[in-house]
This record gives C-alpha cells, structure tokens and sequence, in this order.
C-alpha cells in the first residue's frame, strides 16, 4: 500500500525539526548513525523544502558533533554554533 506523502513545505523551517519531525523520528534520529537511513525514512512520508532538508542535517550535524565531544568532569562542551 502506497501511502500519500505529506506536503510540508509551508512550515517554517526552524520548526519542522522539532515541532513534525522529531516527535515521529526520535529513535531513528538518537540511535542511528546513518543520516541517509534517516532522511530516506523522512522522505518516504513527507516533502520537504531545500531549506528544511539543511535544518534537518545542522540538527544531525550537532548531534555528532555533540556525541564527539570528550566527556569531561565539570565541564560543558561548547555549542558551535554560537
């Protein structure tokens, strides 16, 4: 049975991560290290927009790189991002 994707290419894109498609992939998105596996499953339902696709992989991107940080006692890893 072929399901009908969704159209999500009116939502912002800052939310689309954590608001659609999170909520939905968080097991594939916590233990998996393939990032094609995980958009491949996205792509299956729903239609993303160039600029939500990039949120998507800078929130797989922090993940990995977060996850490669040392842990370190009494220390936070700083977010690259700021």
């Amino acid at each position: 049975m072929v399901k009908n994707k969704r159209d999500l290419r009116s939502i912002n894109p800052s939310k689309i991560w954590p608001d659609y498609l999170y909520p939905i992939y968080a097991r594939d998105f916590l233990f998996n290290s393939d990032y094609e596996f995980l958009a491949s499953k996205i792509n299956q339902l729903f239609i993303l927009s160039p600029e939500q696709w990039e949120a998507v992989l800078k929130e797989w991107e922090f993940k990995e790189w977060l996850l490669s940080q040392p842990i370190e006692k009494n220390n936070k890893p700083q977010n690259p991002t700021q």
